[in-house]
């Protein structure tokens, strides 16, 4: 009885989660014209993205889960790579903001 219990609540902070998740990404008012100063830099995953891109990403600082659904958005518009989209941050400077194995869509991004 008691690990039935303790299943169920495992069960429902699972579900919360992931409803605060989606609220979360949802009020992210993140656009994909956003992003268009950074698409050069999805070319490589090396190069410097330039201040502008760097510039625009500091409103998703600390929000992967806005970055991953506003880039997802692009996608559909642009043709770019989504993983070498996620090491802008770390490029721009903003160290740790994806975290390790973090999935975005079918993209399994971070170090």
């Amino acid at each position: 009885m008691a690990s039935m219990k303790i299943g169920v609540v495992l069960a429902v902070a699972a579900l919360l989660a992931a409803i605060a998740g989606r609220v979360e990404a949802a009020q992210c008012n993140g656009s994909p014209a956003m992003l268009a100063s950074c698409l050069p830099a999805t070319q490589s995953s090396t190069s410097f993205p330039g201040a502008q891109c760097c510039s625009s990403l500091t409103r998703f600082r600390g929000n992967p889960d806005c970055l991953c659904s506003t880039m997802l958005t692009a996608r559909q518009q642009f043709t770019f790579s989504v993983p070498n989209a996620f090491t802008i941050p770390e490029r721009c400077g903003y160290a740790n903001e994806i975290p390790p194995h973090y999935k975005c869509g079918n993209y399994v991004v971070g170090h």
